[in-house]
């Protein structure tokens, strides 16, 4: 009997199946068009194996899934979309997977592996799955929940462009190995609180109709193991398997396999299934070996071979499930692909309207899907890659097609493998396919070598995050880089976490760093209240772990008074043979004087010399020769401003302080002068010789505004900008004419002679930042209040044609907020601003000294009468961010093109210390 078809109706069943591939790929296409800005979940477990759950993940292979674990909501993710029999993690390791999916590149390119310099510039400036997102539609709000894991750097979600988080979470934070497990916990692993804030944000944003992007990062499976106890009793009774044999993490599987089900509902519940897309995946294979698993007949990852940490199957080949319009519910495909991936498909089903940069290691999958599971995806390499080194024995494995080269280069031993035919790969082909294996070989090595990554064991990690700044390997930057635009070329590098109540002081004391060549020391108060430093490398844009100060202090230093005192904040400086001075603990107080034993060096530290019985807000300049000049405030709140002078940098104080500005002088001479104190700040001539003062004055105690027609709170008591030259020479004064004036300053000669700006009322509640341009001519920049006493502009401030033009630049928060005026040598000046316009300031905690949403950069080209809007150098939104400072250089006031700001999330802190340094080819 002849069962073959006719041939002309052979042709028409051909014609038809062409057809309907082609409509299907239309449907597909046409689901996207239609579906304006779909929903991105991206549900990533830790340390899940790919035979981790009850899926089956390869039909046609038993061995494929667990003999022992009930995870009925994965199993269910299958089912609502498509499978991946393939899906490879970027890493075999939690933290560098994790970058990967955040900026689409391979580890062996961003850092984890091995701290190539630039690293952590360069994984700021990269073009991040959230930024993406918003440049495709500027109304995506993006959030990330759970583990975020950011290794050798504290870089945030919010940094990297996620609009909420959980902040800077790690394997401690939910229970991680060496925390007590296994135990039976209320929210194993916090399973439940991350989709609780997942869900609530998935609400907020549905019911805003506005697209959104979250991911969903869960702690579990990672040890240490925690369940809920009636997870536990569950499994207890199902029947052991013959490689997966423990109820406790068969439990802590059961759990988060819960957590993903309660997500899926509620996505339903919301209605807004039709327009989201769910990718799920784990970030490595799973452990080889379980503490406290009982006896098993086959290892935990079988079949695969090894597990995580291995570039062998079982480190890398992970669970892998995308679901959403288009896709084909049940399908199963036998593609390979890889969590580098998703940014591009991302990107794609989110309309992105550029060209992706070519630096991404990932493809799209959006062919896959129109093809039900079949296809290719086009990468910019014709191959996978994977890569490791770090603390660890350096190991590469290259795929192309079935066939995968794993090269151990300790002993540079090569296995190769056909994956169709030994899944498992226990069958080495090195040795009979020599070319096959000498063609991957070089693909490996050139890619390698093109990203300069390492190929051999490095140092501990501890150990390289000390000795960063060290390195000198070679740095293909271009290979790792993907600019947003170029004013993104330069982004804030973080210094330092966990910083207290004004962690940078405002400009009422300086500098807070300085640099000695190509290093930039930075002192700044940390949440405890005691004074650390880091040290910043401009080469390589590397940093130091900070150290605190005062550790050999414990029986001298009243530590109480450090944590419970703001104006503790250290200041720091260098003497003409390059030692590092260090002063805190200043307020009505001598303070404590730190002086390094050897040049450009932090490791040992005597004490220096006190110079005065109580100072405040000290302030440090080089004049007249290369001799060091402190001017701070003398006793309290309405205590004398005053300088001295020490001829050697700092060891000695052999000329008496000098006074320049006391507007409590006896006998008041004008009204609410019994109250009267002063702000100032001040800026040296090019030449050393003339100290330019400016400040405004307070009020002590409550004063009715008329204007505002309220008792204000002390931090807006504060009016008016007077400005004063003292000639350092001799020590006498003069006003903006050039007229002398008597010192010190009372408040009724300085309101008569050296009156910059009569506000009226108007609140100037800090100093203006000061600059001195070629001519010796000031510019200030001043927060000012406008319609209520937070609310307020930057005005650039100058004296021309015989009177002060004040110019404004844009909106800021509050009038307390800081600023920094640098003036490059062809006379353009830039303003860098803490501004914000939509906010108001809580009274409470870190909010309460003023805040602001950015930190921009301002330019004016012409002497400041018209500016415009350079950059945003702000690291990440909803932040709050305060406190510009100037880095000094060793004899010089201010370096072009470099500043200090810090930021924090919530009124209490902890605040993160950034610098950002825009100088070109450092």
């Amino acid at each position: 009997m002849n069962n073959m078809a006719p041939f002309s109706q052979s042709v028409r069943l051909s014609r038809c199946i062409g057809i309907s591939i082609v409509l299907l790929e239309l449907t597909f296409l046409t689901t996207i068009c239609q579906a304006k800005s779909p929903n991105f979940v991206v549900i990533l477990t830790d340390d899940q194996s790919w035979v981790g759950s009850s899926l089956t993940i390869d039909p046609n292979d038993e061995r494929t899934r667990s003999d022992y674990y009930r995870t009925p909501n994965i199993e269910r993710l299958a089912k609502l979309g498509m499978r991946f029999t393939r899906g490879y993690a970027p890493a075999p390791f939690c933290c560098p997977t994790r970058r990967s999916l955040v900026i689409g590149q391979t580890p062996a390119k961003h850092i984890y592996q091995k701290d190539q310099k630039n690293w952590t510039t360069n994984y700021r400036r990269q073009l991040s799955l959230p930024r993406m997102l918003k440049a495709a539609n500027s109304a995506y709000q993006t959030a990330h929940f759970g583990k975020w894991d950011s290794r050798f750097d504290e870089v945030t979600p919010e940094e990297m462009g996620y609009d909420v988080s959980d902040g800077l979470t790690g394997n401690g934070t939910g229970g991680g190995k060496g925390s007590g497990g296994p135990s039976a916990k209320d929210d194993p692993k916090l399973i439940h609180a991350i989709t609780t804030r997942a869900m609530k944000f998935m609400e907020e944003q549905a019911n805003a109709e506005t697209p959104f992007f979250v991911q969903v990062s869960h702690y579990a499976v990672h040890l240490d193991i925690f369940y809920r106890q009636d997870s536990l009793d569950a499994a207890r009774r199902w029947d052991p398997g013959k490689k997966h044999t423990m109820p406790e993490f068969a439990a802590m599987t059961s759990d988060v396999d819960a957590g993903i089900g309660t997500l899926l509902d509620k996505i339903a519940n919301l209605g807004i299934r039709d327009n989201t897309y769910i990718f799920f995946l784990s970030d490595n294979g799973g452990r080889l070996s379980m503490p406290g698993q009982p006896e098993a007949d086959f290892p935990r990852n079988y079949p695969l071979r090894e597990g995580k940490g291995t570039m062998y199957e079982g480190g890398i080949r992970v669970p892998f499930i995308c679901i959403g319009p288009g896709i084909e519910t049940g399908s199963i495909s036998h593609v390979p692909v890889t969590g580098l991936d998703l940014f591009p498909t991302m990107a794609d089903l989110a309309g992105f309207p550029e060209e992706l940069p070519a630096s991404l290691d990932g493809g799209s999958l959006t062919n896959v899907f129109r093809k039900r599971g079949g296809g290719t995806v086009e990468r910019a390499q014709p191959f996978l890659l994977f890569h490791h080194a770090v603390a660890r024995k350096a190991q590469t494995a290259i795929m192309q097609g079935d066939f995968k080269l794993v090269k151990t280069w300790d002993g540079n031993r090569l296995e190769l493998f056909d994956l169709s035919n030994s899944p498992s790969e226990d069958h080495d082909l090195s040795r009979s396919l020599p070319e096959k294996t000498q063609e991957l070989h070089d693909f490996m090595s050139e890619f390698l070598n093109d990203v300069g990554a390492e190929t051999s064991r490095t140092t501990t990690k501890d150990q390289q995050r000390l000795d960063r700044a060290n390195l000198d390997e070679p740095q293909n930057a271009d290979s790792v880089v993907n600019t947003l635009s170029s004013a993104a070329q330069a982004m804030p590098t973080p210094i330092g976490t966990g910083g207290g109540l004004k962690m940078f002081y405002d400009n009422r004391m300086y500098p807070q760093a300085v640099a000695l060549g190509t290093t930039v020391y930075i002192v700044w108060r940390g949440e405890d209240g005691l004074p650390y430093l880091a040290a910043y490398n401009s080469q390589d844009r590397t940093v130091t772990r900070s150290q605190m100060l005062l550790a050999n202090y414990e029986g001298e230093i009243n530590f109480k008074k450090f944590r419970n005192d703001h104006h503790y904040a250290p200041v720091i400086w260098s003497d003409q043979n390059e030692h590092l001075h260090v002063l805190c603990g200043c307020h009505n107080s001598p303070g404590l004087h730190l002086i390094a034993t050897n040049p450009r060096s932090t490791d040992t530290w005597i004490t220096g010399p006190t110079f005065d019985e109580s100072l405040s807000y000290p302030k440090v300049h080089h004049v007249l020769g290369n001799r060091t000049l402190i001017y701070y405030r003398h006793t309290g709140h309405l205590g004398r401003w005053q300088y001295r002078i020490s001829g050697d940098g700092g060891y000695t104080w052999k000329q008496p302080a000098r006074t320049i500005v006391d507007l409590n002088a006896q006998p008041h001479d004008a009204e609410y002068a019994a109250h009267a104190g002063s702000y100032n700040t001040t800026a040296v001539s090019a030449d050393g010789n003339r100290l330019h003062v400016a400040f405004i004055w307070k009020v002590e105690d409550p004063v009715f505004n008329t204007r505002y027609k309220a008792f204000l709170h002390d931090h807006t008591q504060r009016y008016n900008l007077y400005y004063v030259v003292v000639d350092l020479t001799n020590g006498t004064a003069t006003n903006i004419d050039g007229r002398p004036v008597e010192l010190p300053l009372r408040k009724s000669t300085a309101d008569a002679h050296c009156l910059v700006w009569d506000t009226q009322e108007r609140v100037a509640a800090v100093g203006p930042a000061i600059a001195l341009d070629s001519q010796d001519r000031t510019h200030f920049i001043l927060p000012i209040s406008e319609a209520n006493p937070h609310a307020g502009h930057f005005y650039h401030v100058c004296y021309r044609d015989k009177s002060w033009r004040k110019t404004p630049i844009t909106e800021t928060l509050h009038p307390f907020n800081a600023s920094h005026v640098q003036i490059n040598d062809d006379g353009t000046l830039h303003a860098f601003l803490i501004a914000g316009n939509d906010a108001d300031i809580v009274e409470e905690g870190m909010d309460e000294y003023g805040w602001g949403q950015r930190a921009e950069l301002w330019s004016s080209d012409d002497d400041g009468q018209h500016w415009h809007f350079k950059q945003d150098l702000t690291p990440s939104t909803n932040r709050r961010y305060q406190s510009i400072q100037f880095v000094s250089d060793a004899m010089k006031t201010s370096i072009d093109d470099v500043i200090l700001f810090y930021g924090w999330s919530h009124t209490h802190g902890p605040g993160t210390a950034y610098l950002w340094d825009g100088r070109p080819g450092q």
